[in-house]
């Protein structure tokens, strides 16, 4: 089984793998394989044969990952959930930092997110031109957001939708809250050409300024988003087997991890 090859973690970075969850059969054979029960019985749910295999995907591409940097065979890694379902590893009982994560996926292509002991969340949407943006812009937006959309050129609106909806999920996503957090209860920059940032956080003034948020610009007619706790950290973006044939694309870094269960 070859994947990607990982270079070492530190403290102060933030690692970014995006994919393709269309993947072979052999590749999704591998990837049931390694599965957990739990995992095998979600995907079992679906009722179209191209979300389950693409559900089979994302969890065995998250375990080969993971795998890679934790040191630990893909299918032993132990998951554990917050309670709005978050992911995470069980912390090692060597006492060194967690490795941390989320993930997300649009149309059928894949991000995550790796640190270490910083909370993260990301997020990846495809740019869809026949979405009612302004009308769910109303509906789930601040009225701030709502307002500097509706300021800008109409052939700006578009792409501004999509950076601003990233950046939020992403931001609910690292907090680990789910729907439970208003997407209208915090503030977001969203005009082209300005910063990704968290702007403002109605429940906690000072929680704003705890965040990093970081556009991920690497794929065609997609917008992406990560938010992670702490001080600015380097980021690291790799992107491997988004063509249909499923062959590396030009000039990204790829390499090969041998999978063994």
């Amino acid at each position: 089984m070859t994947g990607i090859e990982m270079g070492p973690l530190g403290q102060a970075e933030a690692h970014v793998q995006i994919t393709s969850l269309d993947r072979r059969q052999s590749e999704l054979r591998f990837f049931e394989s390694i599965l957990a029960e739990d995992e095998v019985n979600r995907a079992n749910r679906f009722r179209f044969e191209k979300d389950r295999e693409r559900f089979v995907a994302g969890r065995g591409l998250l375990r080969v990952i993971l795998s890679a940097y934790v040191g630990v065979p893909a299918d032993e890694l132990i998951f554990t959930y917050g309670s709005h379902g978050k992911p995470g590893l069980r912390r090692q009982e060597d006492g060194q930092p967690a490795v941390q994560f989320n993930l997300a996926h649009s149309n059928g292509t894949a991000i995550y997110a790796i640190t270490k002991d910083r909370p993260v969340g990301v997020d990846i949407e495809f740019v869809n031109h026949e979405f009612p943006i302004e009308s769910v812009a109303e509906r789930f937006f601040s009225k701030l957001e709502v307002a500097a959309l509706l300021s800008l050129p109409e052939d700006s609106r578009r792409i501004a939708f999509f950076k601003c909806w990233t950046r939020k999920e992403a931001f609910i996503k690292a907090l680990g809250d789910g729907l439970s957090c208003p997407l209208s209860d915090f503030d977001v920059s969203l005009v082209p050409g300005e910063p990704a940032r968290l702007l403002h956080v109605r429940w906690a003034s000072e929680e704003a300024s705890r965040w990093c948020m970081e556009d991920i610009d690497s794929v065609a007619d997609y917008a992406a988003a990560i938010v992670f706790s702490g001080p600015q950290c380097r980021m690291h973006v790799d992107q491997w087997d988004l063509s249909s044939a499923n062959e590396p694309v030009a000039g990204t870094h790829t390499g090969i991890l041998n999978q063994s269960v």
